[in-house]
């Protein structure tokens, strides 16, 4: 639905219902919709079908694990070369 359409749906309702009446009809609308969430929520709850909530909408503000990081690369080791540092080179 675009902008345009709900301008006119609004209209048509300010037109239907007034000014006065208009905000109460709203407020009415908004309670009804959070009893049935509510309402629904708790059936879940009690059925056990809550946990399947978990796991299809993980929650927002968690962030996924990081990758573990890459082992080191074999060609860098062989780039290196052989380390020839032994004790007597590093004393004299």
């Amino acid at each position: 639905m675009g902008s345009s359409e709900f301008i006119m749906i609004g209209a048509a309702l300010l037109v239907l219902f007034g000014g006065k009446q208009l905000p109460e009809l709203l407020r009415n609308i908004a309670k009804i919709i959070n009893n049935f969430k509510r309402m629904t929520n708790q059936l879940k709850r009690e059925a056990g079908l809550d946990m399947f909530d978990d796991i299809m909408n993980p929650p927002r503000h968690q962030r996924p694990p990081m990758p573990p990081p890459p082992p080191p690369s074999l060609d860098k080791k062989l780039e290196d070369g052989p380390n020839m540092n032994t004790d007597k080179e590093e004393q004299s």
